[in-house]
């Protein structure tokens, strides 16, 4: 695609296209956060892939703030609204053409691109199911039989290598506390307190299952593929923390689903997501059967973290968020999508 060119008032020529106008980074973070190709979010995209792709993911961050924003930004571009279930690379093409010959000179068609159209969207976006794997419930049946922490992880590790599943979700539950970097020593004096029957305090359960963890990660990820759910009354501050540190010391790489009940929460995550990218994929959890958010703070919150990003336990049950997915949604069609994107039994 060429740039065309324009003056200002200074009679100044500027290499501009429509991508320049809209692009900024709250679109850019919304890529991160619907975890797409690292190369949307750097400065090797070309302009017309950058709106290529941001078209195509509309569906997943209905009701954002950046959407309303948009469509003003392409009603002064000439542009008619997106129809968001109906992309395909050849309209995107159309749209950039008429929107660059409407603003600017110049030229912008490229017959080689118009040779391709992509694939329909519902066809493109998978929901990949995962095994549960209770990490605690399954502490509490091996304990008795291992005499040390290397033991009871090996006897962990081959429960998950036995299973036929090849994709695995890792479940902790974190306590709120101060949060502990884990190591494996204190994981060791800690299980032997634990196997004593010694009553764990919330801060050594924490350093426990965290580096109970991270030594599931290492001796599973060339079995299976791993994601990792943190859930309780500590799974925001204390799952970030530990979201983060296996960030910097590049234990894994991969979805992480950390439980939230409040706008706070996700808005704690969306900083922590956009800084662990693209290597950990964060995913908001909310059980709708643990929770009491109302209609109104379901649409706060998809006006500032993309829908496409939750996971909603049992969201088939409730009526404020089916009716807050109505509200955000374009259609009945659209909103099914997005159901079937997010919610999880």
């Amino acid at each position: 695609m060429k740039d065309c060119y324009r003056s200002d008032a200074q009679n100044e020529l500027k290499s501009y296209n429509i991508t320049k106008i809209i692009k900024n980074q709250t679109k850019t973070d919304i890529f991160k956060l619907l975890m797409r190709d690292e190369k949307y979010t750097g400065e090797k995209v070309s302009d017309f892939e950058y709106f290529d792709e941001w078209e195509r993911i509309l569906p997943y961050a209905a009701g954002h703030s950046e959407i309303i924003r948009y469509k003003k930004e392409l009603k002064d571009l000439g542009l008619p609204p997106v129809d968001v279930l109906g992309y395909s690379r050849e309209r995107s093409i159309d749209r950039w053409i008429c929107g660059n010959r409407n603003r600017f000179v110049g030229t912008f068609e490229d017959e080689r691109e118009k040779k391709y159209t992509a694939p329909d969207l519902k066809k493109r976006e998978e929901k990949r199911e995962y095994l549960s794997f209770d990490v605690e419930k399954n502490v509490s049946y091996f304990t008795k039989e291992c005499q040390d922490f290397r033991q009871l992880t090996e006897k962990l590790s081959d429960a998950v290598k036995k299973a036929k599943d090849q994709y695995v979700s890792l479940n902790i539950k974190l306590n709120c506390s101060e949060y502990k970097r884990p190591d494996p020593y204190s994981a060791e004096r800690i299980y032997m307190n634990k196997n004593c029957d010694e009553f764990l305090n919330s801060i050594d359960s924490n350093i426990f299952y965290s580096q109970l963890l991270v030594e599931l990660i290492i001796g599973l990820k060339r079995n299976k593929n791993i994601a990792v759910t943190i859930s309780g009354g500590g799974s925001v501050l204390s799952g970030g923390e530990l979201a983060r540190y296996l960030h910097r010391r590049h234990i894994f790489s991969g979805p992480i689903g950390i439980f939230v009940t409040s706008e706070r929460d996700v808005a704690y995550l969306s900083k922590l997501a956009c800084e662990i990218y693209p290597e950990i994929y964060i995913r908001p959890v909310i059980d709708c059967r643990a929770v009491d958010i109302t209609k109104e703070s379901y649409i706060d919150i998809f006006e500032k973290y993309p829908i496409g990003a939750f996971i909603f336990k049992n969201g088939n049950e409730c009526s404020a968020l089916c009716s807050a997915i109505d509200h955000i949604s374009d259609s009945r069609e659209h909103a099914e999508l997005l159901m079937r994107a997010t919610f999880s039994k």
